[in-house]
């Protein structure tokens, strides 16, 4: 019997595998208690992925679907993590470890505009609102360098807090890159001459130095009593759960393994399935036919 597994991935704090953020994240990450042998790796943190596909492969999983908690982008981070799953051909020659298993190894989308993902911004602003309807929301992301990367990194951000706008809670949202164009403070400033209040949270998975330090920090030059805001990461919230599981699904419909998704991934799948994002990789924009392709990688 073939044997699924799944591999979550996000940037980590690049300070040390045993950082507090790095473990807080895997701690919330367990408490989603997916249903089947899981584990979570770091793009940029010790011996990157090799940890995780270890845990896997003692789980005897025969399938793994790697679930990259990445927005939409070409850069160099993700690349590397492809290459070192050996879904995209090529190699690096620094600070490049490619993983060793037995198992297929699938690649889901990266976090592109969903529903799901829109649950969990929405909720992060509730969490610091009182009067929605004299508030905007406003989240802070990082941002690219590289035209390429920007445009889909950028673009797929307005659409999700365009999918939040339509929901109507809030009077506005919006959102702003800390690069290549410092946009934080003239956005916030802009909705604060409208007389709305600032509910501000971040674009990252994790808390790191621009949650907890960057962030607050340019906050704190605006007018005391006019923002309030939520540094907390997207995990351990329910849509999560969900979101991780409707990917793994997505990826195995594609590689034509749709009947090792756990049955409620197939019913997420069916009732996700008008839905399309509007910002997406095209096929060839990682350098293959296709993001979810998958094919073995080395043998141990």
């Amino acid at each position: 019997m073939t044997t699924l597994g799944i591999l979550t991935a996000t940037h980590g704090v690049t300070a040390a595998e045993d950082h507090p953020s790095n473990q807080e994240l895997r701690r919330q990450l367990a408490e989603l208690d997916l249903p089947v042998p899981h584990a979570h790796g770091f793009l940029q943190v010790g011996r990157h992925l090799q940890e995780a596909v270890a845990t896997l492969n003692a789980a005897g999983v025969d399938v793994i679907v790697a679930v990259i908690l990445y927005p939409p982008t070409t850069n160099k981070e993700v690349k590397k993590a492809l290459m070192e799953l050996g879904v995209l051909p090529g190699q690096l020659h620094y600070q490049f470890y490619p993983v060793a298993t037995r198992a297929r190894i699938l690649v889901s989308r990266l976090m592109e505009a969903h529903p799901l993902l829109v649950e969990v911004m929405e909720d992060r602003l509730a969490a610091i609102s009182e009067r929605p309807q004299e508030e905007a929301g406003l989240f802070v992301i990082h941002g690219e360098f590289a035209p390429g990367p920007r445009s889909y990194n950028e673009g797929s951000m307005e659409e999700k807090v365009a999918l939040l706008r339509a929901r109507g809670r809030f009077a506005d949202v919006r959102w702003a890159a800390l690069h290549p164009e410092h946009r934080v403070l003239p956005v916030a400033r802009e909705l604060l001459a409208r007389g709305l209040r600032l509910l501000v949270s971040h674009g990252f998975t994790d808390r790191n130095s621009f949650t907890e330090r960057v962030v607050p920090t340019l906050l704190a030059e605006l007018p005391a009593g006019s923002w309030r805001y939520n540094p907390d990461p997207p995990f351990p919230h329910p849509a999560m759960r969900r979101y991780i599981l409707l990917r793994t699904a997505e990826a195995l419909r594609d590689a034509g393994l749709l009947e090792l998704a756990p049955a409620e991934a197939r019913a997420l799948l069916d009732h996700y399935a008008s839905f399309q994002p509007r910002v997406t990789l095209p096929p060839h924009a990682l350098g293959r036919s296709s993001l979810l392709a998958a094919d073995p990688v080395q043998a141990l």
